[in-house]
Order: structure tokens, then C-alpha cells, then sequence
């Protein structure tokens, strides 16, 4: 997370709740429609990334965001998966990295030393980001309940700001 602390915190919650609420004031917004761009800073993304094998999950059906996945071999049975997700609701973004084991849709090249290029990594994509002026949501600040906006999948007491930032979903 980045250097902000109490008030300023708080206010830019606030400011960030009222985005949401004005941006969701018709229904979700549909980002195919609004003609968002689907690659932003997927490049620069990358080449932080590296050498991991990065993908755009891009997808505007839920979701509010742009989507990276970089993959990276962690051993035999196992990969480690960076997720890079930047908002178009507010100028934020959050990342975070997931194991899980190898299936046949993802073909990593060698193996790597995770736990050497983790820090590094999250560290470069966060410095970045926050360089073109994104902020990092704070941990605390996913489950937080949003009310007065209606969401597509979730229940309206199901609605945070983590669904309204990046990607609604049933639960």
C-alpha cells in the first residue's frame, strides 16, 4: 500500500464511494460500451513482469477492470499466479499472487525462484502503477459493505467496494 495515512485515508474513501455510487447510479457500467481500452499499460505490465508468461484477461462481462495474469513455474505440480487488476472506476488497482496446481491450459517456460522475484515484482507493478497515478486499495478496504448500488450478480447486501472496483460476482 502507499504512503497514505488517517484522513487522507478516509477522504478518499468518501471520494471513492461517491464515484461509485455516481457511476453506478444507471446500472453497472458496461465497458464495451464505454469504449474502455483493454490493453492499458498491459506493455509496461509486462516487461515488470518478466519473466514470468503474462496474459490479458481483459473482460468487460462483470468485471470493471482491466485483468492481468502472470504466470511463473513454482515446480513440477504447482504454478504461482500473479493477478494485476486496474480499475476504471476509480484510478486504483490491487495485486495479488495465488498457487495452485498445473493444468493443461497454461504452458510455463522453466522454472523459476519465486520466492526471490515475489517481493520484487509486487513492488516494481505497485511503483508503476501508483507512477501514473493509481492507487493500491488497502486490505481492510475490500469487504466494505457499498450501499444504494445495484450490481448484476451480487445481492444488494453482497455489494462491496472490491465487486464495484473490479469484478462482480455471485456471493
Amino acid at each position: 500500500m502507499g504512503c497514505l495515512k488517517g484522513h487522507i485515508m478516509d477522504k478518499r474513501l468518501a471520494q471513492w464511494v461517491e464515484t461509485i455510487k455516481g457511476a453506478f447510479r444507471d446500472g453497472p457500467p458496461n465497458g464495451w460500451i464505454l469504449g474502455w481500452p483493454e490493453k492499458r499499460h498491459a506493455e509496461a505490465l509486462a516487461r515488470l513482469t518478466a519473466p514470468g508468461e503474462f496474459f490479458n484477461k481483459t473482460s468487460f462481462d462483470y468485471w470493471f477492470c482491466n485483468t492481468y495474469e502472470v504466470y511463473y513455474p513454482n515446480s513440477s505440480v504447482s504454478n504461482v499466479k500473479l493477478t494485476i487488476q486496474i480499475s476504471f472506476i476509480v484510478d486504483a488497482f490491487e495485486v495479488y499472487w495465488d498457487t495452485y496446481i498445473k493444468g493443461a491450459a497454461v504452458k510455463p517456460h522453466g522454472q523459476v525462484s519465486i520466492d526471490d522475484l515475489k517481493i520484487d515484482i509486487t513492488q516494481n507493478v505497485c511503483s508503476y502503477l501508483e507512477s501514473q497515478g493509481f492507487v493500491q486499495v488497502p486490505d481492510e478496504w475490500d469487504g466494505l459493505k457499498i450501499p444504494d448500488v445495484k450490481l448484476e450478480l451480487s445481492e444488494p447486501e453482497d455489494v462491496t467496494l472490491n465487486k464495484c472496483l473490479f469484478r462482480d460476482f455471485d456471493g
